[in-house]
């Protein structure tokens, strides 16, 4: 896997094509955290976003949350590049 600038660049080049690395480092998330990044990268209005993890999760999601969650995610896959030495 090639090295990214941003853990939003990881997440733009998982979304297009994803390897085996990037497979792993993001098994790290759950199903709920895995969705919730991916729709931080689509060009999908927030509160489509919102309606769309509420509709999979059969929970309210409100815009703190969602924020919250996907926070907690960024951090964790940046730390995982870190170590892999994945962030230039």
């Amino acid at each position: 896997m090639e090295r990214v600038s941003s853990v939003t660049a990881f997440l733009y080049r998982y979304l297009r094509n994803a390897d085996s690395e990037a497979r792993e480092i993001l098994s790290v998330l759950s199903d709920t955290e895995r969705r919730a990044v991916e729709l931080l990268v689509s060009p999908r209005a927030p509160e489509e976003r919102l309606r769309n993890l509420s509709e999979a999760t059969g929970t309210v999601w409100s815009a703190a949350r969602y924020e919250r969650v996907v926070e907690l995610a960024l951090n964790r896959i940046q730390q995982i590049l870190l170590q892999r030495g994945l962030l230039q």
